[in-house]
């Protein structure tokens, strides 16, 4: 009898085939379904192939995912590849519902198989037997249920673990700045999101370059996601902060030759960096974010720069240019996309920390300063975060950057060379700090992009 219930069950070869071809066009989606989901071989050997695929960072296209294919299975054909790339991938949240129910009951009816053998055999069998395989088929329903319950104990070993962790300087996180570590109680804490606001020309993207800059001097697994800035830009930045050299040097066409051999090196020395990596396609959904995180962990593995923790530091600059927060036409949709943005941070363990654009509408209604030193006190709040309240409300700090100079060059433009002249200080309000108090602080931008904790106007030494 063993078996012939699950016979009964519909076939989902269709479905896993469709799947696969949604997979061969998102590749990162093959580690967001469990294997255990497919049962037709050739689909099951297929979804491991594109995962070695981009476990080895090769290029992605159907010759490499051929190559897996048939070193597992020499009779495997190319064309049966082709054919499945080309089937049609709509609904596929629905199919992937499909396959995941087909599992449980699958699971589900080959428990059900074994009690029944169990039950109806002339053997007899002990009372404790049934009662643990009837556990096991109640059970077998919520295995694959995302709901998760500790008990005290759980919670208390999991902290006294952190404790010892903290006391070895293991659980240490950083924000990169001396001055924001010892002011934020729990700078970078994993599973949680910090959030940095500033308005057009504000010097954020500058601010975090800096910030990943100082994270992989520490060794700290870097995932830095560009979707605003081109590659070029953000190389030509990241260059110029690392040899303190300013841009006017760098796009030069008569360059000093010996000034060019020596930034040619410093280049080059970028090849040895194995704990950052960068993604610089101009959109992303959440989804692909989740792929890309799984993607991010294991090339980290590879290269033998990431904690048993799987501890990342993820930049995500604009945040309003991911798919789900730029198509957004209410509060109640970034509300939903936040949510699920800090559902992912929470499974992967990282920290999240979010580049915000500040609304400007305050000064487009007719906010004027009368006095250019007006400015130099100007901050935004928690309220001119572009978007929805939502966002503000799941990070757990919030910090706000304003540039007096690049706003009094703004407001009052007929005295751009007395600006010229002063210092291009950025001030960092902390508005928001769920573990500890807010506070002010100020740093200093340079001409190589270099942003430096402002003491007596002296650079911030570590």
């Amino acid at each position: 009898m063993a078996n012939f219930l699950t016979q009964l069950l519909p076939n989902t070869q269709d479905s896993e085939i469709k799947y696969i071809a949604f997979i061969l066009k998102n590749p990162n989606e093959a580690y967001l379904i469990s294997e255990h989901y497919f049962f037709d071989d050739t689909c099951k050997l297929i979804l491991q192939s594109v995962k070695k695929v981009l476990e080895k960072n090769l290029s992605f296209n159907i010759d490499e995912i051929y190559y897996f294919c048939k070193e597992e299975k020499p009779n495997f054909e190319k064309s049966i590849l082709t054919d499945i790339a080309q089937k049609s991938t709509e609904n596929i949240q629905f199919i992937k519902e499909v396959l995941r129910e087909n599992y449980i009951k699958y699971s589900t009816i080959t428990k059900l198989e074994n009690l029944i053998v169990d039950a109806t055999t002339k053997e007899s069998i002990s009372f404790d037997k049934l009662t643990s395989q009837i556990d096991s088929l109640y059970n077998s329903l919520h295995d694959l249920s995302s709901v998760t319950i500790e008990t005290s104990e759980d919670l208390a070993n999991k902290h006294l673990e952190i404790l010892e962790q903290r006391k070895k300087g293991i659980k240490k996180r950083s924000l990169g700045y001396r001055v924001l570590d010892q002011n934020i109680l729990r700078p970078a804490a994993p599973e949680e999101m910090t959030g940095i606001v500033g308005m057009k020309g504000g010097a954020k993207s500058t601010f975090v370059k800096n910030i990943e800059n100082r994270l992989i001097a520490k060794g700290i697994p870097v995932v830095s996601v560009n979707l605003e800035m081109s590659v070029e830009s953000c190389n030509d930045r990241i260059a110029c902060m690392r040899m303190n050299i300013p841009l006017s040097e760098l796009l030069r066409r008569d360059m000093n030759p010996r000034l060019e051999t020596k930034i040619k090196k410093e280049i080059e020395s970028y090849k040895n960096i194995k704990n950052y990596l960068f993604y610089s396609q101009p959109t992303l959904s959440l989804s692909e974010l989740d792929g890309l995180l799984y993607k991010a962990k294991h090339i980290f593995k590879n290269r033998g720069v990431i904690q048993d923790d799987l501890y990342m530091f993820v930049v995500i600059d604009l945040l309003d240019m991911v798919d789900e927060f730029s198509e957004s036409q209410s509060s109640y949709n970034i509300k939903t996309a936040i949510n699920k943005l800090h559902a992912i941070n929470r499974k992967h363990g990282c920290h999240f920390l979010l580049v915000l654009q500040a609304n400007e509408n305050k000064l487009r209604s007719g906010k004027i300063f009368k006095k250019p030193e007006e400015l130099d006190y100007y901050k935004i709040g928690l309220e001119d975060i572009e978007g929805s309240a939502a966002i503000a409300q799941r990070c757990r700090v919030v910090m706000t950057l304003t540039r007096p100079v690049q706003m009094k060059k703004r407001f009052f433009p007929e005295e751009n060379e007395r600006w010229d002249l002063e210092e291009d200080i950025i001030n960092v309000n902390v508005c928001k700090q769920n573990d500890g108090p807010e506070f002010f602080t100020k740093f200093i931008l340079t001409n190589t992009f270099r942003i430096c904790q402002y003491i007596d106007c002296q650079e911030d030494v570590e």
